[in-house]
């Protein structure tokens, strides 16, 4: 009998008998990892700030953020990720790696493109951190701005990049970050924020935040594979960036918010008065139920026009009706067509502004 089988020894394991001879792209896999959930960071930190945003991995940059998703407006942010366990200095930013040093790649990426005046931020992101040279020598940044930097680092840092990009010029809005998000044990650091973004905006709802986890990170890995350049801007979105509004669906359809009493005593009174049949009843209650969800903490446009709307009407209608009822069916019929098309029926849309005259 082999002494291994026996009960109380570790069985060894027969692959682990002779050294591996590479092991690059296991470090490759959780480099990229790290780089798709720090990206998944900016996501959550930009849903919580209420911001419009769309974020585009793989895309001229590691990670680029924009601040709107309105293509004549929006402003970008670059940032190049990288997973290392060693400090960057004002000399080893110029290590080339392949044609280019790491800074020379994040600036080739950035400065001198079309759209290089509506870039707004460009950072290099190391969890190895930064020895570089401040002015205020007591000071201890997780974000060094070339403002911060010593006058001789940044003699330097010209020198070294006049040398390699003749070209450009250091850009003031170049900052080195240490990111807040572990190296090690991410995902779950990762699956705490998420955890941590749902209660703030709904305190007493079940949440299922492995889902919403899975979700995000399937659909960032998914749009970092996409290799196509979409000229439309829409279409860009909806391929290649995660969006505040897609965010949004997917927290919506992954929680459950329950409604307080008063609401729902509230709404059984109003429905009431319309001598509805008992399914359509039901069918407006469960369409109440995803729009009080889909309010949540809503970035929306539309919604928030909608919300803009019910309430200057009832304003200037004070006294008119003695309904909830016939109030809500005044409003539905002025509603302009653009916000009708929010909503996939009629059911749909009674709910939308029940919940708004009733929330109120």
């Amino acid at each position: 009998m082999n002494p291994n089988d026996i009960e109380g020894n570790e069985v060894d394991n027969p692959l682990a008998q002779d050294a591996q001879r590479e092991k690059s792209g296991s470090d490759t896999h959780r480099k990229y990892n790290y780089q798709y959930h720090w990206a998944l960071c900016r996501v959550l930190e930009a849903h919580e700030n209420n911001s419009e945003y769309a974020l585009f991995v793989e895309c001229h940059d590691d990670v680029v953020i924009t601040d709107s998703l309105n293509s004549k407006t929006a402003e970008f942010e670059f940032n190049q990720v990288k997973e290392t366990a060693t400090k960057h200095t004002a000399s080893s930013l110029f290590y080339k790696s392949g044609k280019n040093s790491v800074l020379a790649k994040l600036l080739l990426d950035s400065c001198g493109k079309s759209f290089a005046d509506r870039i707004k931020n460009i950072n290099l992101v190391s969890t190895g951190g930064f020895d570089l040279k401040l002015k205020d020598k007591n000071l201890n940044l997780d974000v060094i701005k070339v403002g911060h930097l010593d006058d001789t680092e940044i003699s330097l840092i010209k020198e070294k990049l006049t040398k390699e990009l003749p070209d450009i010029s250091l850009p003031e809005t170049l900052a080195f970050i240490l990111p807040d998000l572990p190296s090690t044990d991410f995902r779950n650091a990762v699956k705490g924020r998420v955890l941590t973004l749902l209660e703030n905006l709904s305190p007493d709802s079940n949440n299922d935040t492995v889902s919403i986890y899975r979700c995000l990170i399937e659909d960032l890995d998914q749009k970092g594979e996409d290799t196509f350049d979409y000229v439309e801007w829409e279409r860009a979105l909806r391929r290649k960036a995660i969006t505040s509004t897609q965010v949004q669906d997917i927290i919506e359809r992954n929680i459950k918010r329950t409604m307080d009493n008063d609401l729902t005593s509230s709404l059984n009174d109003v429905l009431k008065e319309y001598g509805f049949k008992s399914l359509r009843v039901r069918n407006i209650k469960h369409a109440f139920q995803r729009y009080y969800n889909r309010r949540l903490g809503t970035r929306n446009s539309q919604l928030i026009k909608l919300s803009k709307f019910i309430g200057e009407f009832e304003l200037s209608h004070q006294g008119v009706f003695e309904d909830i009822s016939e109030l809500e069916m005044a409003i539905r019929s002025g509603l302009p067509e653009s916000l009708k098309q929010e909503f996939n029926d009629e059911n749909e849309l009674i709910a939308a502004v029940l919940y708004e005259l009733l929330s109120e």
